[in-house]
Formats: C-alpha cells, sequence, structure tokens
C-alpha cells in the first residue's frame, strides 16, 4: 500500500493549490498531532483546510477531524508570524518533494515581512518557517546532518534542483548498463530522472515490456537501436508531456482498490494523478481532483486506524475482564483445594494415631537428650538404611519450627484399588501416600485436631469467597466499562456537509414549504434585497 507523496504527487498537488488556496488569508492553524497540522484559509465564501503531514502527505481536506486542546509552541509560533496573511505562491523546489508556501508582503517576497513555510515529504519529513532571508523561526523537528544542520537561527538552503528533463537514448542506454544481473526494469528505471517507480512501471508498460523482468534478459544492451529500446524512449516522451500537464493544469485523481475486495468496504492499495497503465489492471475510483482523490484515500486510511484502535481498546478491556474472573474461579479453585486437603491430612493422622505418636515420641526423646539436629538428621538416615519403618516415613525435620514431615498412607488404599476406582475427582488427594507436617511437642490426635480446625478455617473463607465473587465480579465489569468509556477513542474522520447558500441568514421553513429568510445584520438584508429578492 503506497503511504507517502511522491515527487510527482507533489507535483500535482502544488497545481491544485495554486487554485483553491493561493489569493486566501490563513485564518487558523491547528495541530492534529505531533507531525499533522491544519491550515484553514478563508476569503468571503469561500473556506480551504490544507493538512500537512510532515514527511507523508499535502492536500485540501473536506473531512473534519479532532484538534488537540492546547496548541504546541511550533503551532504558536505559526499563529504569532502568520495568522491573517496572503497566501500569495505555492511552489515545488525543483522536482524535489519540498514545497514552499509564500506569504508575501505587499513590497514583495524579499521585503522583510515575508514569510515562508517549508514543507518536506522525503525522509523523516519537516515543517519549517522562515522569514524573508530564508532564516528558520521555528521548525518541527531539529536536524544534524555532517555537512548542514537545521535548527533555529540557521539559514534554510534551497539546494538548486533542476526541473525534470526528457530522457534521451544515452541516458537511457547508460541506466539500463549499470543494472547488476539481478535488477529488474523497473527497479532499475526508478532512479531515472525524477520521474519515480509509478511512472517508470507505467513507461516500461507502455513499452509492452515486462517490470518484473531482468534487464538483462528482456533487452539487448548491445544495440542501442533495438526494438526494445526505441519503445522506451517513444514511452519517455510521453511520460514527459505527462509530468508538464500535472505542473500545468488540474487533472482527475485515482484511487485503486484491492483485488476482490467488497464494494461496500473497498479496501484502497493506491493513489495517483494519473491513470497509469498499472492501474487500469485493478478496480479504481476517479475523482474531480487529485487533491480530492488524496482527501479520500488519507481519510478512510485514519478512520479505519481509530476503528481498530476503538476494537483494540474494547478487546484489552474484555482480557482485563476476562484475567479478573479467571483470578476469582483460581482463588476458589485454590481455596476448595486446600480445605480438601487439610481435612485429608488430618484424616490420615488419626488413620494412623499410634504410627504418628511413636516417630514424635522418638524425635522429642532425641532433642530432649540434648542431641545435635545434624547429628539426629544422620541418625535418622542411617535408621533408614536399616530398615526401620517408622524412619522410612520420616521425610523431611524443621526443628527450628518443632516440626517434621510424616509420609502418611491409608488403610484403604488397597481395598480402593481393587474395587473403587471410580471415586470422584474430590477424592483423588485421598490416594496414596501424603506428606503431614506434625508438631513434636504435641500429641498426634493434637495434630489432627489443628488440621481440623484449619479446615473448619478454609472452610469458612471459601464459604465468604464465594459469596462476595459475584459481588466482587460485578464491581469489577462496572469499573471497567466507566474506565472504557472515560478513555474510549470518540475520535473520527467524518466529511464535512457543505453549507447551503441560505444558511449563512436566519431561516425556517413554513407550515406551507415556504424557506423563510432574515438577515443577522443591516449588510445582510442588503444583500438579501439586492441579491434574492424578486420583483
Amino acid at each position: 500500500m503506497k503511504q507517502r507523496f511522491s515527487a510527482l504527487d507533489v507535483r500535482a498537488m502544488v497545481t491544485a493549490l495554486r487554485q483553491r488556496v493561493v489569493g486566501l488569508r490563513l485564518q487558523g492553524i491547528y495541530d492534529v498531532n505531533a507531525k499533522t497540522f491544519l491550515f484553514k484559509f478563508t476569503k468571503p465564501e469561500c473556506k480551504q483546510l490544507v493538512l500537512v503531514e510532515s514527511g507523508i502527505r499535502l492536500h485540501t481536506t473536506e473531512y473534519t477531524r479532532d484538534k488537540s486542546v492546547v496548541p504546541s509552541g511550533f503551532c504558536m509560533k505559526l499563529r504569532k508570524h502568520l495568522r491573517a496573511r496572503r497566501l500569495t505562491a505555492v511552489r515545488q523546489v525543483g522536482m524535489d518533494r519540498v514545497v514552499d508556501f509564500e506569504f508575501a508582503v505587499a513590497a514583495g517576497p524579499q521585503a522583510e515581512g515575508s514569510y515562508h513555510i517549508i514543507c518536506e515529504f522525503y525522509a523523516s519529513g519537516n515543517i519549517i518557517l522562515t522569514d524573508h532571508e530564508y532564516r528558520i523561526l521555528a521548525l518541527v523537528r531539529v536536524v544534524h546532518l555532517e555537512d548542514e544542520s537545521f535548527a533555529v537561527g540557521k539559514t534554510y538552503a534551497l539546494k538548486e534542483s533542476r526541473d525534470i528533463e526528457p530522457v534521451d537514448r544515452d541516458q537511457l542506454m547508460q541506466c539500463l548498463r549499470a543494472a547488476g544481473p539481478k535488477d529488474t526494469l523497473k527497479r532499475t528505471l526508478a532512479t531515472l530522472g525524477a520521474y519515480g517507480p509509478s511512472l517508470a512501471e507505467h513507461v516500461i508498460l507502455r513499452a509492452q515490456l515486462g517490470p518484473s523482468k531482468r534487464v538483462s534478459q528482456a533487452l539487448d544492451l548491445d544495440n542501442e537501436h533495438s526494438p526494445q529500446i526505441d519503445a522506451l524512449i517513444a514511452a519517455y516522451a510521453e511520460a514527459f508531456d505527462i509530468v508538464k500537464r500535472l505542473g500545468q493544469e488540474i487533472c482527475p485523481g485515482y484511487i485503486t482498490c484491492q483485488p476482490g475486495s467488497d464494494s461496500s468496504d473497498q479496501l484502497f492499495d493506491e493513489f495517483g494523478p494519473w491513470l497509469f497503465d498499472q492501474y487500469r489492471q485493478k478496480p479504481y475510483k476517479e475523482s474531480p481532483s487529485f487533491a480530492d482523490a488524496a482527501d479520500v484515500f488519507f481519510s478512510n486510511i485514519e478512520a479505519q486506524k481509530l476503528k481498530v484502535r476503538a476494537h483494540q481498546q474494547e478487546q484489552a478491556a474484555e482480557r482485563k475482564l476476562d484475567a479478573i474472573k479467571a483470578e476469582h474461579e483460581g482463588r476458589v479453585v485454590a481455596l476448595e483445594q486446600a480445605r480438601h486437603k487439610t481435612e485429608e491430612q488430618a484424616r490420615r493422622i488419626e488413620m494412623n494415631l499410634e504410627f504418628v505418636d511413636q516417630a514424635i515420641t522418638i524425635i522429642r526423646q532425641a532433642v530432649a537428650a540434648g542431641m545435635d539436629w545434624e547429628e539426629l538428621g544422620e541418625l535418622v538416615r542411617d535408621q533408614q538404611d536399616q530398615g526401620n519403618p517408622v524412619a522410612e516415613r520420616i521425610t523431611r525435620l524443621n526443628l527450628a519450627a518443632n516440626q517434621i514431615t510424616l509420609t502418611l498412607d491409608c488403610p484403604a488404599d488397597s481395598q480402593s484399588e481393587a474395587g473403587s476406582d471410580s471415586d470422584d475427582d474430590d477424592h483423588a488427594i485421598g490416594r496414596g501416600p501424603l506428606s503431614v507436617d506434625v508438631d513434636i511437642f504435641e500429641s498426634a490426635f493434637a495434630n489432627a485436631q489443628r488440621y481440623y480446625t484449619s479446615r473448619r478455617q478454609a472452610g469458612i473463607k471459601h464459604a465468604k469467597t464465594l459469596a462476595v465473587s459475584s459481588q466482587a465480579l460485578q464491581s469489577a465489569e462496572q469499573k471497567i466499562k466507566t474506565d472504557l468509556r472515560a478513555t474510549r477513542i470518540t475520535s473520527a474522520v467524518t466529511q464535512q456537509r457543505k453549507p447551503l447558500w441560505f444558511e449563512k441568514f436566519s431561516w425556517f421553513i413554513s407550515s406551507d414549504g415556504y424557506l423563510v429568510l432574515a438577515g443577522h445584520d443591516m449588510h445582510q438584508n442588503e444583500l438579501l434585497v439586492k441579491r434574492y429578492l424578486r420583483a
């Protein structure tokens, strides 16, 4: 998809702007964003809006856009120097993608009090305000290069750029012979002169050649007068005439659409000031002027981007709500699992009361005897190697917390495996060995009671969580919707309605269907009588 102006587009747009805005006064300057500015030119009964995006585009527009509430410093600088000044000239610098807006005083553009706006549409672009001597007063971005710099106080050097010239046979042959072995015709000829890639592809098609073919395969470079070379020379002569016409008269604009897109919602692909041969192969739309075509193209792209951003914002809100729901569900499941595990640990202790008391007594006596903790750990490992059934069930000593961890079996495990394979998932935790932490200074029964107490507390917490879960989810959903409404992208690109001739007066339509007009002041009353009142 084409996304920025070429030198040929700039040439056609400058021709359109000369007719539409030269002679009008700059009434207002607004910044749409950091790189896009809207200039409002007016005269009695005429208004033109010019949109300039640094490095990208320049065109008049009939669409409304949201503007920044607080103007930027650069915008304030433009208002200070240019408001209410008359635009006296618009010109392209040679065939470069540079446009010079001239606001000259009556004494001429070289007199003090004249200003220029330089708009660059190559690389990252720039918008520069200068005085009559092209001394920079303000600019969108400061640029420092090896041989020159663009900053406030510096002089903007308008480089000498030649206008486009016809392509002769020597230039064409030199360009083609400089191509690499894998270079295509389109890639090679796009750099010839200032014709650009679109016009170069048009030239190739007019010469009945393939743009994607390699130069070495498509042409006989040893014969300068081959039919293919002659066809290219003739096509370049036609291209030169096209460029001249674009610089002298307003031509229609064309927008190509992507093949296969729905007619009700077509996806734009490219735009141009001429119906090139490559455009004829695709569905396209024609506009009365290239300025209108560029306006429709970029405004449509802006509207699509805004819709995508709004949709992404809604999706982010939905993901946030889903994450909150998943968090609540995970919390409920974790509490339920903790309650079942605590209950099973208490049940295991009850099923192994004698064994747990033996383990507690052995460890408690060893600690009471003053045995070192490390020696006690080695003793337990030795007894495990000797097959002591009590030591084998001790998996960890946490004597700093007066606890030991025992691996306890369920005596009913063997019976369950034989005859109850269809148990619920809730009792899955009751199968197989289970690690249980017991306090060595409490009996086995007291440890079981402690786990039952923890189970009751977990059950109460689980019930409370379930009770408030629905209310919490509703509150979270309401808050997310409120935040979405507060930050929703409401900006839109809409086409302006052209006011009817009588809307500048006070008016209404009577019950009989008559249009009734009245002036706001004496001047409008006189205008009504002289221009519209019939005897």
